[in-house]
């Protein structure tokens, strides 16, 4: 079952980073609750296991219902933003 993700009332530009946890916001280091894709690509992201995934040729305009803890160098797709 997919998340939530329509409450999401914070927004941030994401900036692809590989030291694992810049997406993490706040005290309780929440992570987002999507992230919206702006320019088509591929999406490197890190999970709460360290381990990271490729999205592979994601489309512009697509909310991935993903919770990660940061967005690696490694990605190609442009404009993402972060959703809380």
């Amino acid at each position: 079952m997919l998340q939530d993700i329509t409450g999401a009332r914070v927004f941030e530009a994401v900036t692809p980073a590989d030291t694992g946890d810049v997406l993490l916001r706040g005290a309780t280091k929440k992570p987002p609750k999507g992230i919206y894709v702006g320019g088509a690509g591929n999406v490197a992201a890190i999970d709460y296991d360290g381990t990271t995934v490729t999205f592979v040729g994601v489309a512009a305009g697509t909310v991935l219902p993903i919770r990660p803890r940061d967005i690696t160098t490694a990605s190609t797709a442009t404009n993402m933003v972060a959703l809380y």
